[in-house]
């Protein structure tokens, strides 16, 4: 029961810091332009919309249950699955909305 949550929690601290890297790259650390400038308040608040979305993909690909734990090879598949999934689920959630609501 402990491991789990030490998973859920470790995958909050590996999302957490992949958002802020991403959000130094792009708007630190790249010279090009920006179509609109985006504060760090609300990009963290993203990060807090779309974060359960995550847990759901890891959860549904079974990344939390005790018969993956030791399958080193069927978890890092579910792994590039899960991924894979959240990123056009990001990408698609881009793509329906026009404008985000939680920014503006």
């Amino acid at each position: 029961m402990i491991y789990p949550l030490l998973l859920i929690a470790s995958d909050f601290v590996a999302l957490l810091a992949a958002f802020s890297l991403a959000y130094v790259l792009r708007v630190q650390v790249d010279a090009s332009p920006l179509v609109r400038e985006i504060e760090a308040l609300s990009f963290i608040k993203v990060f807090v919309l779309l974060f359960p979305i995550w847990l759901i993909i890891n959860g549904a690909l079974g990344l939390y249950a005790k018969r993956i734990y030791e399958k080193r090879l069927p978890e890092l598949g579910r792994l590039l699955i899960g991924a894979f999934i959240g990123i056009l689920v990001i990408i698609g959630f881009d793509f329906v909305c026009d404008t985000w609501v939680i920014i503006d």
